[in-house]
């Protein structure tokens, strides 16, 4: 229930003031015992950690505009305007928990030259003031006291009552450190700023197989410039770079029974979250090698060991769908069907963005039934890209292929030391034989999703192929569906040359205009925006033509599936 204590003094915040250094500004000017006795007159509690955009930030304004007799929305409209409370709600590859640092930061020249907390040094990652060029502090300069909020008076140390600043001389600070500050003051390259908390992620346990989020909201001046420097490090320097990828093969030396692959996995990963262009403006920072691992913090949670092998020194942490995805060579979406099938079940899905996450070391156990022939040679071998676009044909998808995998129907193999999932292969003719046998079902009916990646086109054109009446439909509103007995007429009459084009690897162009000089002429050919649709009719004179073409190409006899 709301109080209807107001202020005596009762001045407006600054337009880039800190809602609980304003606290902390009305407890001053009015000679009160601090924030808390604020807050026991609103019938509230003083809870400096509170978070912008969370219930009790707005309760807290809510309260206040009564205190300070003005409206509620106008004082709203000044704390969320400020670009430090919007740049906590643009950024999204890190919680709002870490971004609002809990501890009291300050400027002493700042604070020196007007009293009241600015809300950029409520940021975590904001470490530098850009108006004097000096590192912000979180002690007292003189007896070295953590400072704390709820105090006294905002510029007077609570513990050994002196001034925080009068005769104090900040450190200056360093200028990439000063341009991090800037930009997240200014909002001015989210981009950036995105592809640095990444950068930070990995940095912070740099053997972790996660990027892990550090702990911002608790760490000290100190701690996280050293911890920005190293990102700045990694984004910056490719002198950097290479050294901490000559780190990671150590790793590989010391723990042998972990393969290379899953060693550099964590530079993968880096790599694969954050596309930055990288440029090397940092050329003589120095990457510091971690001296000696602890077997209990430092590989156990760096990294899937070998996938034949599980030991104690598995990982037993979490990975996200998006890495795990990246990781076994598969769509974000796959990972979604797989668990809706449940053949992988997840532990928990994460608080922003609700990506799903999944207990590695299990995957690991999964995996490591998998049955991997190894062979240097494979007549006709197929890998997963290929085998993903094959598998509407079957009326199949990677759920369906994954079971029979791992019950030992579909044999897989690897062609190089790298026994790992997304590096195996299959060999055509088994692939097929298995996919004809256990999941080829001629009455189900095929949707326009499945169409547009067995003829490596778009809706729009596949839709065309109902308006030319090669194929007849059967759509009621935005369901569009092929009826499965038309559609296997429609394959045992037409090829699509974009199938055969993908599969042998060569030119759809190329292809078409070999065939047009062979007197081959196509039953459809479809434009849309930079797409095209070409079937021909299926006789064996065109199916001979097009093993000829390829064979000219090649330089050699390919029989692939094409398609016919």
């Amino acid at each position: 229930m709301n109080s209807p204590f107001e202020f005596t003094y009762a001045p407006l915040p600054f337009t880039d003031e800190s809602l609980r250094g304003y606290f902390e500004r009305l407890n001053t000017v009015n000679g009160m015992k601090g924030a808390q006795n604020i807050c026991n007159n609103l019938a509230t509690t003083y809870i400096p950690a509170t978070r912008p955009y969370s219930n009790q930030f707005n309760n807290y304004i809510a309260y206040l505009s009564k205190a300070i007799r003005l409206e509620t929305n106008e004082l709203a409209r000044i704390f969320y305007k400020q670009t430090s409370i919007q740049y906590v709600n643009e950024i999204k590859s890190i919680n709002t928990v870490h971004m609002h640092h809990k501890g009291f930061r300050y400027c002493p020249v700042c604070l020196k030259e007007k009293l009241y907390m600015k809300s950029a040094w409520d940021l975590s990652i904001v470490t530098e003031c850009v108006i004097h060029n000096c590192s912000l502090m979180n002690s007292c300069p003189k007896c070295s006291t953590k400072l704390k909020w709820n105090s006294w008076k905002l510029d007077e140390c609570n513990e050994c009552g002196e001034s925080i600043v009068d005769n104090v001389q900040p450190n200056s600070s360093p200028s990439l450190l000063l341009a991090v500050s800037g930009l997240v003051n200014s909002m001015s390259n989210l981009a950036y700023l995105e592809a640095l908390i990444i950068s930070l992620r990995r940095m912070h346990r740099p053997f972790d197989n996660l990027l892990s989020m550090p702990n911002l909201e608790k760490y000290d001046i100190n701690t996280t410039q050293d911890l920005l420097e190293q990102a700045l490090g990694l984004l910056h320097s490719s002198h950097f770079r290479h050294d901490y990828f000559l780190d990671l093969k150590r790793i590989k030396l010391v723990y042998r029974d972990i393969s290379i692959d899953s060693v550099l996995e964590p530079w993968e990963a880096f790599n694969y979250e954050c596309d930055y262009r990288y440029d090397n403006e940092l050329p003589n920072c120095l990457y510091t090698p971690i001296a000696k691992l602890d077997v209990k913090d430092g590989v156990t949670k760096s990294r899937l060991n070998t996938y034949k092998k599980v030991t104690s020194t598995t990982l037993t942490h979490q990975i996200t769908s998006k890495r795990l995805a990246h990781l076994i060579g598969i769509s974000v979406d796959e990972i979604t069907t797989l668990v809706e099938h449940k053949y992988l079940k997840p532990v928990t899905t994460s608080r922003k963005g609700n990506e799903v996450l999944f207990d590695l070391n299990l995957i690991a156990k999964k995996i490591c039934k998998l049955e991997v022939h190894s062979t240097d040679k494979l007549h006709h071998p197929i890998n997963f890209e290929e085998v993903q676009v094959i598998l509407p044909l079957f009326n199949a998808n990677i759920a369906n292929l994954f079971e029979l995998v791992l019950s030992r129907k579909l044999p897989m193999y690897c062609p190089g030391e790298h026994r790992q999932l997304k590096n195996c292969v299959f060999e055509q003719q088994e692939l097929f034989v298995i996919l004809n046998e256990q999941l080829s079902n001629p009455s189900i009916d095929v949707g326009i999703h499945a169409l547009t990646k067995l003829f490596f086109s778009n809706e729009t054109l596949i839709k065309r192929l109902e308006s030319a009446e090669l194929i007849t439909s059967n759509h009621w509103g935005t369901n569009f569906e092929v009826h499965a007995s038309d559609f296997s007429k429609f394959m045992n009459k037409y090829i699509c040359l974009n199938r055969v084009a993908y599969f042998a690897d060569i030119g759809l162009d190329d292809l078409y205009s070999s065939l047009q000089n062979s007197n081959v002429e196509p039953i459809f050919m479809e434009k849309f925006r930079g797409k095209t649709l070409v079937f021909t009719a299926k006789t064996l004179f065109v199916k001979e033509t097009i093993y000829k073409i390829i064979r000219y190409f090649k330089k050699h006899d390919n029989k692939r599936y094409f398609g016919f």
